[in-house]
């Protein structure tokens, strides 16, 4: 969700603190809820692409752990 661009302008280049921001959350049943976010500073662009890239190398190593389709699946979270 985030700010909107008028909101996040001053605030793009805060080093620390954190800036709130309070909401309705009406997305479960019983009715709309108050929810307070917080954006912790400082506020950086991911570079999505790399974050994949750096992902599927890692579930790729744990995978070769494993040995068959179990072994492997099992090398994807962690077990041998």
């Amino acid at each position: 969700m985030g700010l909107p661009r008028e909101e996040f302008e001053p605030v793009k280049k805060m080093t620390d603190g954190a800036v709130t921001r309070e909401i309705e959350d009406d997305t479960l049943p019983g009715g709309p809820v108050a929810r307070v976010i917080e954006y912790r500073a400082p506020f950086s662009r991911r570079d999505r692409e790399e974050d994949y890239r750096a992902a599927w190398e890692a579930f790729s190593r744990r995978a070769k752990r494993g040995t068959g389709i179990l072994g492997g699946i099992r090398g994807l979270f962690g077990r041998s």
